[in-house]
């Protein structure tokens, strides 16, 4: 499929805390259709590869005017600091666009600056009343940190967030990201958390399935209910052949479905049919 085709969303894995619910999507960030999208980028804003790249072609020329005019009027982003546009052609509402920290190994508590930053996005969101909004993996790539760092970070800060504000006005905050190997990395961690997160496809059901017969957590006949309750048998059902009954009109035999049968005897009782059905068929 092309770089512009459609593709469907994939939730992998949700749950709901209070009356929020989280979920891990799989999908190109740029394709979010929520209230914000989340963009992890540089003091100059100037989207130098990747989804934040991507984010600004999709956006086109009215995100690109948005940004200059964001530096413009209030000078480069500061690092670990935020700033805030329209959404051009996105399918959001707004972008916070992340002026994002390089890891350092030699400075200490480092997931405190994810952390804020995820906290910043979510008060933001707030201020501009919006209900979804839509994370990347932070600081990734070539701002190096960590993704056994980031995953956990990223989701404590939000828990954080949901039981200091429990009147918020979220409905849904997504984790995205069209990369196997770090949506795998929030699969895991929702699983830690809560182990009764909806896997929602019916291949990922298929799979838990599997893992928890191996695993020996429940039993087979259990994990039978399970799947003739949420996974479609695909066995071919055999069509049972129709009886067949040899009836006389004018001296010739010919055949009736069984179908017809009743019918026909129906019609010979009011003297309706010349058909005479041979006694011999038994139904």
């Amino acid at each position: 499929m092309g770089l512009f085709g459609k593709k469907n969303p994939k939730i992998l894995r949700e749950i709901y805390h209070g009356t929020t619910r989280l979920r891990v999507i799989q999908n190109e960030l740029w394709r979010e259709k929520v209230g914000i999208i989340v963009n992890v980028t540089n003091q100059t804003l100037d989207h130098p590869e990747g989804d934040s790249k991507q984010i600004i072609i999709t956006g086109s020329h009215q995100l690109v005017i948005s940004c200059r005019n964001w530096v413009a009027q209030n000078g480069l982003v500061p690092v670990g600091d935020i700033a805030v546009t329209e959404a051009g052609k996105l399918k959001a509402l707004y972008v916070i666009h992340i002026s994002s920290p390089v890891f350092n190994t030699d400075l200490d508590n480092q997931e405190q600056v994810i952390k804020d930053l995820i906290l910043k996005c979510l008060r933001k969101g707030e201020e501009l009343r919006v209900n979804s909004i839509s994370f990347p993996p932070f600081c990734l790539d070539h701002f190096g940190f960590p993704i056994e760092m980031v995953v956990p970070t990223m989701i404590d800060a939000v828990q954080e967030y949901l039981l200091t504000h429990t009147d918020n006005a979220y409905s849904e905050i997504r984790f995205v990201s069209q990369l196997k190997h770090v949506r795998h990395w929030f699969i895991d961690e929702f699983e830690k958390r809560w182990p009764d997160c909806i896997p929602v496809s019916k291949k990922e059901l298929k799979k838990k399935v599997k893992k928890e017969r191996l695993s020996a957590t429940i039993s087979g006949d259990i994990a039978k209910d399970i799947e003739k309750k949420y996974v479609r048998d695909k066995t071919p059902q055999r069509r049972k052949p129709e009886k067949k009954v040899i009836g006389i009109t004018a001296g010739t035999e010919i055949e009736l479905r069984e179908t017809d049968f009743e019918e026909f005897k129906d019609a010979q009782k009011l003297g309706k049919s010349d058909v005479l059905i041979n006694n011999n068929n038994n139904l």
